[in-house]
Parts: C-alpha cells; structure tokens; sequence
C-alpha cells in the first residue's frame, strides 16, 4: 500500500495505491470512514484489478471545516479532477455508500473517465424526502437524529483500542469482521495535541455530509456507462421502495442483494462483497 498526494484545486488531496494487477479499479470510500478502514475488502479486489483509491477531502491535510455550500457534487468534482490529473482513465469506479454517489455524479457528468461502475449501497433518497430535506435550513439539519448522533460522538481517544473496544459494541460496527474494526482503530485516528487521537474523518464533516444529501435520480438516470447496483439486505440506507424504483428506471443495469447482511457490507462481509463485484466484472469482461 502506498500513499501520494495530488493538489486538487486549493487542498493537497492524497490517494491510495492498493496494487495488484489487472485493470484499473477506483474505489471510493464512505462518509466517517477513512479509506484504509477497507483494507479487508481491498485487498480482495486486488487480486483482480489494480486498485487506487483518492481519499475523501473531510481527511486532506489542513482542510478545515466544510463550507456552507459544499454539497456531494463537490466529492464527485474531486474525483473527476483526480483522474484527469492522473491521466489513467478509463477506470472501473466501485463506491460504497457516499462513496458510490459520489462515483454515479462523477460517471454522469464525465463517462469517458468510466468503464463499468458498481454501486454499493448508494443514497437514493424518494423525491419526498429529498424535497422535504431541502425546504429546512442547513443549521437547522443539526436536529436530524443521524446529524444529531454524530455531532455527540467522542472524538478524542488516548488510543487505538480504547476506540475499538468503544465501537465493538455499538449497533453499526456489530457484524464488521474483526479485521475491519482493527483497521478502523489503526486508520481511523489521527495525532493530535497533547498526545491524544483525534478522529481522522472529522466529525463536523461527517455531519455535514448527512446533512447535505443530493437528489441523485436524475443524475442516475443519466448514466451511459454499465452498472452494477448492491443492495445490502439489512440496510435502512437503500429502501426498499428506491431499490424497487432504480430497478424500474433503469432495466439495463444488473442488481444484486447480499443476504444476511447491512450497509456497511465491504467492512462486515469483505471477501463476499469483493466477489460480487469481480464475478460481473469477470462477466462482462468475458461477453467482449
């Protein structure tokens, strides 16, 4: 694994070089966790593709806190400059939750930088609720109980077990393998003064990018490029009612469901996740 750093208009961004061989797989994380939580799941995908993967701006080198108007569009923004920059493109974009919204904006605004997508629980909220969401004031979106949660959270560790064994228990981490949670301890803190951790996704982004979800359908139903769309089978994330309607809207991608198991797939259930997406990979690869 090896690490770089990109300027990316005014913030000096860093990526991920996950290696392997084979071609070349983007993988975009999800909101509050960094891009090394997913070593597991990587890693698996990297014994097919040449995996790279641009960290989320929220973990950037001196980002500051997020302004008023950064919406996801910006997230898919940075992904699109981050490909241009690199000049290795067409890549398979495979995204987890933000990470996958992120990757569907970034492929519609730009499908020449794409090959195949596969989109992993994606935020595909109904156009009632995204309505609903944009008629309350961004301050006021604190009082969403998700928003709400995470602003309280602990954000000061003394070290990376005390995180761990803080999080084991919680209801989100509950089914993630022992290794994704080890990793979320090792990759998830960052230094800081008084030789204490801090969060290395801030809190104050996380919340804010609950805070700010986009309305994706129309970006979704302009998608060129194949896709494959994951719904986890335990997740509250993608209802069942937006799985239903992205089935109907688009006919022509491919869908799958991981039985038994919740939003946070790629950390509970690695290996499985990973060869889902490589099996149709490998499909397509064998129909050209």
């Amino acid at each position: 694994m090896q690490v770089h750093t990109v300027p990316l208009g005014s913030g000096s961004a860093h990526w991920y070089d996950v290696g392997g061989s084979g071609p070349l797989l983007h993988f975009y994380h999800a909101n509050g966790f960094p891009f090394r939580a997913y070593d597991e799941f990587t890693a698996e995908l990297a014994t097919d593709f040449r995996v790279i993967g641009l960290a989320h701006r929220a973990t950037w080198k001196n980002v500051g806190l997020p302004s008023s108007d950064t919406g996801w569009m910006a997230y898919a923004d940075d992904l699109i400059a981050f490909l241009e920059a690199s000049g290795r493109h067409p890549v398979i974009g495979v995204g987890h939750s933000l990470g996958a919204t992120a990757t569907l904006l970034a492929a519609s605004k730009r499908p020449d930088l794409f090959g195949a997508l596969v989109l992993i629980e994606p935020i595909l909220f109904s156009n009632g609720f995204s309505l609903a969401i944009s008629t309350i004031p961004l301050k006021a979106r604190r009082w969403f109980p998700i928003v709400r949660k995470t602003l309280e959270r602990p954000d000061r560790w003394r070290s990376a077990d005390e995180f761990v064994e803080f999080h084991r228990g919680k209801r989100l981490f509950s089914r993630f393998t022992e290794t994704s949670l080890e990793n979320y301890g090792r990759h998830g803190l960052a230094p800081d003064r008084c030789d204490t951790l801090r969060l290395a996704f801030p809190k104050a982004w996380e919340a804010h990018v609950f805070s700010t979800p986009p309305h994706a359908w129309r970006w979704l139903k302009a998608l060129t490029v194949p896709v494959l769309g994951v719904r986890a089978e335990l997740s509250d994330f993608v209802p069942k009612a937006s799985w239903d309607k992205w089935r109907r809207l688009r006919g022509q991608d491919a869908f799958a469901v991981l039985p038994g198991i919740g939003h946070m797939a790629p950390l509970e259930a690695p290996r499985k996740t990973a060869r889902l997406a490589t099996d149709w990979l490998r499909s397509r690869q064998a129909g050209h």
